[in-house]
């Protein structure tokens, strides 16, 4: 697990580079035992809902990543308020089982603990895109 972070910025910046990494321990030392992990959306979508605790933040990483292929994941922008945070961003990646590429944008709202450690996450995005390149038939594979 990674050592503690000295400010929100850096348990920010070690939660990046825990999801480039695909590093699970990395990305829960960044949150307090108790978080609250966010995504809510349409049961369409495997890995929707609100996950409690590092439990329900490893089911969630795990419903991620049986359902899609991350290429490229992160923050564009970020906003620092005390123990908040809102971040602008966007994912991209592949489907699981069609090989179909999506892309999608976000915003993040976090809250922090004194550690500096994350207790909220809740992202706010337009599912249509996710759940357009789940449902898509399969793309070709290329048979070079």
């Amino acid at each position: 697990m990674n050592p503690s972070t000295n400010s929100n910025q850096e348990t920010l910046h070690a939660l990046q580079q825990a999801y480039s990494q695909g590093n699970l321990d990395a990305a829960l030392a960044c949150m307090d035992k108790n978080i609250i992990w966010d995504i809510s959306g349409p049961a369409s979508i495997p890995y929707t809902g609100v996950y409690y605790g590092h439990v329900g933040f490893s089911a969630f990483w795990t419903k991620l990543g049986q359902s899609v292929a991350i290429g490229k994941a992160g923050i564009h922008e970020q906003f620092f308020n005390g123990d908040t945070a809102v971040a602008i961003g966007g994912e991209e990646g592949t489907v699981r089982g069609n090989s179909v590429p999506y892309h999608y944008d976000w915003a993040v709202f976090y809250r922090f603990n004194a550690d500096h450690k994350i207790v909220v996450m809740r992202q706010y995005y337009d599912p249509s895109r996710i759940q357009a390149a789940l449902k898509a038939e399969p793309y070709p594979q290329s048979k070079d």
